[in-house]
C-alpha cells in the first residue's frame, strides 16, 4: 500500500507565477490573464444592439467576424471619446469579445499569493466583475473576471469607491 500523497493540482501553488496584461480605463489600472488576449485593435464602427445589457456598447465587424463590445464603467459620457483608446479582443470559453480600454500598458508578472480576493476588498458589482486585486508600486490593479463580464455582471459605478477603500489594511503590503 502506497502512502504517497496525490500530486498537487497545477495552478494551486501560491508561488505560481501569473502573467497579466495591464491596461487603463478612466485612470484605473486593470489586468487580464495574458493568455486571454487574442489581439489589440484600434476602435472600429460600432452598431448598437436593441435590448442589450447596460455594459454592452454594441457589436462591430472585425475582418468578417461580428464581436460584442463591452465597457467596464457606467459613465456613458465617455463614449464620444472612446475612439482614442483600443479594443482588447479577449477569448473565454471559445468565444471572442472586445473590451474598451483607454490605454494598453505592460505585462505584469506576479505570484498567485500576491492576489487579494475580491470579496475581501470589494463589494457589490465590483466583487462580481473582478477576481481580485494586487498592489504594484503603490497602485491597485483590478484583475478582471472576463467570464463574469460575459455572463452579465454589470458595469461598475466607480463613484461608489473612495481611493482609501482600495488601500491595503494596516499591516499588509
Amino acid at each position: 500500500m502506497s502512502t504517497a500523497k496525490p500530486p498537487r493540482k497545477p495552478g494551486l501553488s501560491p508561488e505560481e507565477p501569473l502573467r497579466l496584461a495591464t491596461f487603463r480605463v478612466q485612470g484605473r489600472m486593470f489586468a487580464v490573464d495574458i493568455m486571454r488576449i487574442r489581439e489589440i485593435v484600434r476602435p472600429l464602427r460600432i452598431t448598437s444592439v436593441p435590448q442589450a445589457p447596460t455594459h454592452m456598447v454594441g457589436v462591430f465587424n472585425l475582418r468578417g467576424t461580428v464581436l460584442p463590445l463591452f465597457r467596464m464603467t457606467t459613465d456613458d459620457s465617455r463614449f464620444g471619446a472612446h475612439n482614442l483608446g483600443r479594443y482588447l479582443i479577449l477569448s473565454v470559453d471559445g468565444r471572442h469579445v472586445a473590451l474598451i480600454v483607454d490605454d494598453v500598458l505592460d505585462v505584469l508578472q506576479i505570484r498567485r499569493k500576491d492576489v487579494r480576493l475580491s470579496e475581501a476588498v470589494l463589494s457589490g458589482n465590483a466583487a462580481d466583475l473582478f477576481v481580485g486585486v494586487v498592489t504594484v508600486e503603490d497602485e491597485v490593479v483590478f484583475l478582471v473576471n472576463v467570464r463574469a463580464l460575459l455572463q452579465g455582471a454589470d458595469a461598475v459605478d466607480w463613484t461608489q469607491f473612495a481611493p482609501e477603500a482600495m488601500s491595503a489594511p494596516e499591516g499588509e503590503p
